[in-house]
């Protein structure tokens, strides 16, 4: 037997060992829940009705109703990417909130729930920081992560409870009712976001010779000779009498991609290959196949690229070791 004195139309079934059940037709507002077994055992709980208002379930968004993009967390922190660059606040309105507490005495919190957050974390001390709104970080980007990502990471899902608690210390015995909220926060590894949300392909260049930095750029005498340049097609060109290499828009769609370009045009200057807009490509992209393993590449897009180039598929592929992400 159970009753929520002052409620009308209140119906539901009651299961323990958590009184876990339902309740219909009730106000905000706060309660006691009188639980009777009918065999001498009763205990009141208490518990408030709150309404929360966010953008559940979809891409998070900014005011302006932009898709919210956020970068992964770097493990080896640089000029490209700021900590603020890979957190999402996400802001919601909660009625009746802390400021309105009732008899209870209740304040809303944040709790995070790491079971249904696939990657990164929501941070619940960030709720404190902010009005109405908790902090989303993304998951980390290791340097050995040869594929973090192939272009943009897509959805992840950001999930926590808003609470209703007693008092200030907002621990679990003091947890008096809880919603659970979920949204979708678009994430790009790190490179994507340099180029494609800050628009720095220069920084973006950058970013792959620091990673990968097995790549050898003696054949262009160094950094300065290896630009992009937004006017060309493909994925780069090399030029061999004033040695240096400028990369396309395509080499930007992935970090593998940018790496894997580089050294094909490198090696069109090593072997003095390329001349005028034509040149043998066999060696160039043998390179590629060789270095799939740590550039990360795929086989099936060197062949793709080999077969739109030469029209036939003989693919220069003897050297091609595979690859197995660390991830």
């Amino acid at each position: 037997n159970w009753s929520v004195p002052g409620v009308q139309n209140g119906s539901g079934t009651l299961t323990g060992p958590n009184y876990q059940g339902s309740l219909s037709g009730i106000d905000l507002g706060e309660y006691t829940l009188t639980v009777d077994d009918g065999q001498g055992f009763s205990r009141e709980i208490e518990f408030a009705v709150f309404l929360v208002s966010m953008d559940e379930g979809g891409l998070l968004k900014d005011e302006q109703g932009k898709i919210v993009r956020i970068a992964t967390r770097f493990e080896e922190p640089w000029s490209g990417i700021d900590i603020e660059d890979s957190a999402a606040i996400i802001n919601f309105n909660v009625t009746p909130d802390e400021e309105n507490e009732g008899d209870f005495g209740y304040v809303i919190d944040v709790v995070d729930d790491p079971n249904h957050t696939d990657v990164g974390f929501v941070d619940p001390s960030t709720w404190g920081n902010q009005d109405h709104a908790v902090t989303y970080y993304a998951p980390e980007e290791k340097k050995n992560d040869l594929r973090p990502f192939t272009g943009h990471v897509g959805v992840a899902n950001a999930s926590f409870f808003i609470g209703a608690f007693h008092g200030e210390e907002r621990n679990e015995f003091d947890l008096i009712s809880r919603e659970h909220q979920r949204t979708g926060v678009w994430v790009d590894s790190n490179f994507v976001f340099i180029a494609d949300v800050q628009e720095d392909k220069e920084t973006a260049i950058d970013f792959i010779l620091q990673k990968y930095d097995w790549v050898d750029l003696t054949p262009i005498d160094g950094r300065d000779n290896i630009s992009y340049e937004p006017d060309g097609s493909g994925y780069g060109m090399a030029f061999y009498y004033t040695k240096r290499i400028e990369l396309y828009d395509a080499a930007f769609n992935a970090e593998n991609y940018c790496a894997s370009t580089i050294i094909h045009e490198l090696n069109h200057i090593e072997e003095g290959t390329w001349y005028s807009g034509g040149g043998p490509e066999e060696k160039a992209y043998a390179t590629e196949y060789e270095n799939a393993y740590r550039t990360g590449v795929t086989k099936d897009w060197i062949d793709i690229n080999w077969e739109e180039q030469m029209g036939n598929t003989n693919y220069p592929d003897e050297g091609y070791q595979g690859y197995e992400d660390d991830d």
